[in-house]
């Protein structure tokens, strides 16, 4: 009778057991439900304007509708952010949408995750193709062929394209050839093409060769005059040649009397005048020093030099750019310094020349030693440091031997040695390094102020300064 109480209880306990197994996992599946139904009531709501979106994205990637530019792309992203938001983690796949709805959802998904490497690959397979489709088009343009180069260039039909071309290059026929691409590939009305030229020489020779109605070649005065007399009904008074050099100058002169302005120019000049390139990207030796010619990297400070029976002052050379961005802080935090000035210990001897420092730092009595080092983070150095019948490998051993040398010799001799890397400067982080190390040695920086570094500007590179001043007259028209 105990037995089969027990076993009384135990089925009651197992069939209420059940019963709430039931009722939970009754609730759990109403609640899945509501939630399958919630998400695909959202989804059918945004479905038009994802449907939408995916077909102007796949538009762009038609060869016939042309270049995928980046402020397209950019207009398709600005407009289909919030929506891409709003889904990118919600579970759309198993809640009963139709399989092209699932689709739809899909491409869009990755359309704009992916829309970079999506227009950048849709774009070098676009350029091919237009290219062989443009063949012909491009064998006769004015009566003349057209290279690789020049029809890669009309076709890529960016936002913004810089084209570098030296002279003789035939930029004028590459010029005329874009005209004629855009007006037949796209369609652009003559009226809506701009077509600007530094110099009337220059916009002259494209109206004669152009001979288009509708385009004309202008000069940015032509245009910007042209702009002015049809806003005001009338043509504007112009300043004399001989009076417009000597306006800009006074008004450049009053503002450099604020310091805003000021601090800005002197970073102009002293940052972003001459474009800065890495060794690495250079090939050999000579395309290195025909490029630090080319860009008269020179530093700031004034070394005398004997012309002619009497002494002068110009900037001084040194070997590379980040040698000149060196000496350029120095002298900037009033640090006085020699360049290649030879070790205070004779160290020359059959095998080497007498040891010559990058930088020797004078400072209250005190010398210091700074060798700037042109390698990477793991010791790699550029291609062309190596030599004729060298391997890269040997190369690269024995710069970094020299190194090793420096070093053993500075502490042999009890000298101070102030190290700076390549890879510091591309990093970003070589000066904020070099005023540690050099506070660490007993240095002191003095920065000068903005109105200092103008004036040894000023002083040192008078030629760059007029030709900042011209820069400003050839835009204003």
């Amino acid at each position: 009778m105990e037995n089969t109480t027990v076993i009384i209880l135990l089925l009651t306990g197992l069939t209420i057991a059940g019963l709430i197994y039931y009722r939970w996992d009754k609730e759990q599946k109403r609640k899945k439900e509501e939630e399958r139904q919630k998400l695909f009531a959202f989804f059918k709501s945004k479905l038009d304007s994802i449907s939408k979106a995916v077909r102007q994205f796949y538009a762009h990637l038609d060869y016939t509708n042309g270049y995928f530019t980046n402020y397209q792309l950019t207009v398709w992203e600005t407009q289909n952010d919030i929506l891409y938001k709003e889904i990118k983690d919600k579970p759309f796949e198993n809640i009963q949408l139709e399989s092209e709805e699932v689709k739809t959802i899909k491409n869009f998904l990755k359309y704009f995750s992916s829309s970079e490497s999506l227009r950048t690959e849709h774009n070098k397979n676009f350029v091919k193709e237009e290219l062989k489709n443009y063949s012909r088009f491009f064998d006769n343009i004015k009566g003349r062929k057209l290279d690789l180069q020049q029809r890669t260039a009309i076709v890529t039909d960016e936002d913004n394209n810089i084209i570098i071309a030296g002279a003789g290059s035939r930029k004028t026929t590459t010029t005329i050839g874009k005209v004629n691409y855009v007006i037949d590939r796209y369609k652009v009305r003559p009226s809506e093409i701009l077509l600007i030229s530094f110099t009337r020489k220059s916009a002259q020779n494209l109206n004669d060769r152009i001979k288009i109605d509708g385009v004309e070649a202008k000069t940015f005065h032509k245009f910007g005059k042209d702009i002015i007399a049809e806003v005001e009904g009338r043509q504007p008074s112009i300043f004399d040649e001989s009076q417009f050099r000597p306006l800009l100058t006074r008004y450049f002169n009053e503002l450099l009397q604020n310091k805003n302005y000021l601090r800005k120019v002197t970073k102009y000049f002293t940052v972003f005048l001459k474009p800065s390139k890495a060794q690495s990207e250079f090939e050999n030796q000579g395309d290195y020093i025909q490029y630090i010619k080319d860009q008269n990297f020179r530093t700031y400070k004034l070394k005398e030099v004997p012309v002619r029976g009497r002494m002068t002052y110009k900037m001084e050379v040194v070997k590379s750019i980040e040698e000149c961005k060196i000496a350029n802080f120095l002298l900037f935090n009033s640090i006085d310094y020699k360049y290649e000035e030879q070790y205070e210990i004779k160290t020359a001897d059959m095998e080497r020349r007498q040891y010559k420092p990058d930088f020797s730092i004078y400072q209250n009595g005190t010398r210091i030693y700074l060798e700037h080092f042109g390698i990477s983070r793991n010791g790699d150095i550029p291609q062309w440091f190596t030599k004729d019948g060298q391997t890269y490998e040997e190369a690269k051993c024995e710069y970094n031997s020299k190194i090793n040398w420096a070093r053993n010799l500075h502490q042999r001799h009890g000298t101070i040695l102030i190290e700076t890397f390549s890879y510091k400067m591309a990093e970003g982080t070589l000066f904020e390094n070099l005023t540690k190390n050099l506070t660490e040695a007993g240095i002191i920086l003095t920065p000068k102020t903005p109105q200092e570094i103008w004036e040894i500007i000023n002083n040192a590179a008078e030629d760059k300064v007029n030709n900042f001043i011209t820069l400003f007259q050839t835009f204003i028209p």
